[in-house]
């Protein structure tokens, strides 16, 4: 992690760099009051925004899905300036987890006075650097207390996420290193911050879009990069807690962190063979370039 003399806290609102510590938003922030937002997060390293087209991709299809309009200075290459800017201002230059949020502007109360937006991109050190397989893997289990719905939103990332707050707070109390959460018919969905995937012999599955989860960035990269270790991808199947049962291997991913190794299901245990080969070349994707 950077050293924390050298790390300076600023944030970018609608391409002007401000200090955080001051006041920036107001009680009337449509995203603070209804949830009406949608966010990214991203990897960067050596002030450069990784994966950073297919980030942008799912928040403009999010934005079109809600209705929001696209302000002045939301380009790709905008955007992606803006975010090297300021990884340049807070002098992180290596590891780096951004936050890219876009909020639909305040007045209204459900009915909004208007659809045009905001945006904001924050940045703060990562203690890991590129992406570090956990050496000891995690224990998950089943999160019991709700489902996710599936909607036009189940793919996006939005301010909505009381779901993924109490799946987190059941972890925590469980003492377990993730949860998967189901959907309404009982089908695996995802964890509280990163998708699925499961390993039996030599084919990967991970939960379809249309059952609720996140059409995660991670997601793609691993569908893109398993066929190049001998593994066939099914990206279009159901999963039930039976198929937790008879995999031979688990992992979830996120942007941020990568993959990590599931080791255990309750008192089932699993290897990381082709984990650990997908971690190797997502890496060398990733930040070999």
């Amino acid at each position: 992690m950077e050293n924390p003399s050298t790390y300076k806290s600023w944030c970018c609102l609608n391409g002007e760099f401000f200090d955080p510590e001051k006041p920036l938003l107001t009680l009337q922030n449509r995203g603070f009051c209804y949830g009406d937002t949608l966010f990214e997060t991203l990897h960067a390293f050596g002030t450069e925004p990784r994966h950073f087209q297919l980030h942008y991709r799912r928040l403009m299809a999010g934005m079109e899905v809600l209705g929001m309009l696209v302000p002045p200075a939301f380009a790709q290459e905008q955007l992606y300036g803006l975010t090297v800017k300021l990884l340049n201002k807070v002098r992180i230059f290596t590891s780096a987890r951004v936050r890219l949020t876009v909020f639909r502007n305040d007045g209204g109360l459900y009915t909004p006075a208007s659809d045009e937006v905001s945006f904001t991109i924050e940045a703060s050190p990562l203690e890991q650097q590129k992406y570090l397989l956990n050496e000891k893997g995690i224990f998950i289990d089943l999160y019991p207390e709700m489902v996710k719905p599936q909607n036009i939103l189940s793919s996006f990332k939005t301010g909505n996420a009381l779901l993924f707050v109490m799946a987190a707070r059941y972890k925590k109390s469980n003492g377990l290193g993730d949860c998967i959460i189901l959907n309404s018919e009982g089908k695996l969905v995802e964890a509280t911050s990163s998708n699925l995937f499961l390993i039996k012999g030599k084919n990967l599955y991970t939960p379809r879009l249309s059952d609720g989860c996140i059409a995660g960035v991670m997601r793609q990269k691993v569908i893109e990069l398993a066929p190049k270790i001998g593994l066939t991808v099914n990206e279009n199947c159901s999963l039930t807690e039976a198929n937790l049962l008879a995999s031979d291997e688990i992992f979830l991913t996120n942007a941020v962190s990568g993959i990590r190794w599931v080791m255990g299901y309750r008192d089932r245990r699993y290897f990381c063979s082709h984990t650990k080969k997908l971690n190797v070349m997502l890496n060398k994707e990733t930040f070999e370039i």
